[in-house]
């Protein structure tokens, strides 16, 4: 699309629509008076324009989150990152009304296929697809920064914002 049909002059707009006969300077000046309602609405839809281009610049991806977050609160060093977390099997014993024994090996037991018990909190990390880490000196809004992630990525999606 050609982005030069919103470019509207309206001061030259109005020069060249009165006759050259009436361009008074009393009468141009009441016509800029006149129309500056006009140019008022014009640059705030210009504006809203603009955001709304790069709102539809920004996809899914994840360099385009990192982007918009650090556009909109770390412009200057642009330390706001988006990591995978480390993805670690969890092993499931059996559920505490069972009332089963646990087997475990030791190290010395090496034909038995070596298996890692994880704390809860180590296990909670598996439940999230990406974690957003915002160093601490970084000022922000937990609730408005989860909107805007929301407003970006698929629904399905589940994340977690930790300060680094």
């Amino acid at each position: 699309m050609n982005e030069s049909i919103f470019d509207i002059k309206y001061k030259k707009l109005t020069t060249w629509l009165v006759p050259q006969v009436l361009r008074k300077p009393k009468t141009m000046a009441l016509l800029n008076a006149l129309i500056s309602p006009v140019v008022f609405i014009y640059n705030l839809f210009l504006i809203n324009r603009r955001n709304n281009l790069y709102k539809l610049k920004i996809t899914p991806q994840v360099c385009y989150i990192e982007m918009a977050l650090n556009d909109k609160y770390d412009s200057g060093n642009r330390l706001i990152k988006i990591v995978q977390p480390k993805r670690k099997e969890p092993l499931f014993l059996y559920k505490k009304i069972e009332n089963k024994p646990v087997h475990l090996f030791t190290k010395g037991e090496a034909a038995q296929p070596k298996t890692i018990l994880y704390l809860k909190g180590e296990a909670s990390a598996f439940q999230y697809d990406f974690i957003v880490q915002v160093p601490a000196t970084v000022a922000f809004n937990m609730n408005e920064m989860m909107a805007v992630i929301d407003n970006y990525i698929l629904p399905d999606k589940v994340y977690k914002i930790s300060i680094v």
